[in-house]
């Protein structure tokens, strides 16, 4: 027989990094997100001994903080994982109206950042309009075909041109 019951521990597994590409709101510094900032919010978490760190499309994020950790930081936090998060472009009826579905693809620490990126980032493919089944018009899920995604959005689509202005 068991001699304890369950135990639970607080993991949050949705924290997004000021990488986050979508309705980022971390402070900077000049122009670079400000890391110290960040990372010391993140050794005040005293009672969340896992996070997972959250951007969308990449890892990016999650390769900044992991060399923090490697280096000696985030002695609070026992387990880092990476967590990818994709909005698709299905929505869904809800009390609140239409709310899209995202996706979150989370990682084993034990796999290293351009292990995602080269095995699973990279052979995911998207398309922007076009035909989907046209193997010309899919692009791999790297940061410069999404840079190039967000570059012709802002041209063929005045309000993200306005977004990124705001």
């Amino acid at each position: 027989p068991l001699s304890r019951g369950s135990e639970f521990h607080k993991w949050d597994l949705h924290i997004h990094s000021p990488l986050s590409g979508l309705n980022n709101q971390f402070p900077f510094k000049d122009t670079e997100p400000d890391w110290e900032a960040y990372i010391s919010a993140l050794e005040q978490l005293g009672d969340i001994p896992a996070i997972a760190i959250t951007d969308y499309f990449s890892i990016d994020g999650y390769r900044k903080i992991r060399e923090f950790k490697l280096a000696g930081r985030l002695a609070n936090i026992k387990l880092l994982l990476p967590n990818v998060e994709f909005r698709i472009d299905k929505l869904i009826a809800t009390e609140k109206g239409q709310r899209r579905i995202n996706y979150h693809v989370l990682f084993s620490e034990e796999l290293t950042p351009d292990q995602i990126d080269e095995h699973f980032l990279q052979e995911l493919k998207f398309c922007y309009g076009g035909d989907p089944q046209d193997k010309n018009l899919r692009w791999s899920v790297r940061r410069q075909n999404l840079v190039l995604l967000g570059q012709k959005l802002k041209k063929d689509h005045k309000p993200f041109d306005e977004i990124g202005r705001a």
